[in-house]
């Protein structure tokens, strides 16, 4: 960014500079939102280890966050030439946890899902229930993940160098987070892709039995917490 606005001091008042010159800034606005982003995932992941951002337990309904987070998305989406197709009724799928970690967790596969896609392609989002779990998946009509990369997706900082790919900007902490988020909640998440077709990530959590809003019993809290103590 520095570089940049070095730049943009040595650029005259022509016509020509004046056209340099927006160039220049939108090349900085793209570098700082970088760098927001890379803080914001430092910040989230931090805040999960030190178990400040999943304290809460209480049922939250995926009917009601999906719709919106789909909605704050559209014009990236729209940008990119990208259509949302979603089935989540609402009242309908109630998992155990905190409503920030689930959000988070869905806009990153959301999010990764858009930017991995091609022109025209679409995101689809679907909701089920499966052996006493939730099962969220993300589809996408995109790039597809070759299969030498799958198995470091959720390492911290990796990220795919591939044709198509280099264009898509990102911290490589979001998959990562993502897996904290489930592993705490008590889930799995997996992922299926072919090259050229696109990829499915696919999200498992135990389904809520109580109302979305509700706060867990204790007894299924204390089930919960011994179920991460084993886990850790």
């Amino acid at each position: 960014v520095h570089q940049y606005l070095d730049v943009l001091k040595q650029l005259g008042d022509t016509e020509e500079a004046a056209a340099k010159r927006q160039e220049w800034l939108e090349r900085c606005l793209s570098r700082t939102e970088e760098m927001q982003g890379l803080i914001t995932d430092w910040l989230t992941l931090a805040r999960i280890e030190s178990e400040t951002l999943s304290r809460r337990r209480i049922g939250v309904d995926l009917g009601r966050i999906v719709p919106g987070i789909l909605r704050s998305y559209e014009d990236m989406a729209a940008k990119r030439g990208v259509t949302f197709d979603a089935d989540v009724p609402e009242n309908s799928y109630v998992v155990l946890g905190d409503p920030n970690c689930v959000t988070v967790l869905l806009d990153n596969l959301i999010v990764n899902a858009v930017k991995y896609n091609r022109p025209g392609g679409r995101v689809t989002v679907t909701v089920d229930q499966l052996d006493g779990d939730v099962v969220i998946s993300i589809a996408d009509t995109g790039l597809g993940i070759p299969v030498e990369y799958r198995e470091y997706l959720f390492d911290e900082f990796f990220r795919i160098k591939e044709d198509g790919a280099e264009a898509a900007t990102g911290s490589g902490l979001g998959l990562p987070i993502c897996k904290r988020i489930v592993s705490e909640m008590g889930g799995s998440i997996e992922v299926e892709s072919e090259e050229a077709v696109g990829s499915t990530f696919r999200v498992r959590l135990p389904v809520y039995r109580g109302e979305a809003g509700a706060s867990a019993p204790e007894e299924a809290q204390s089930e919960l917490e011994f179920a991460q103590d084993i886990d850790r």
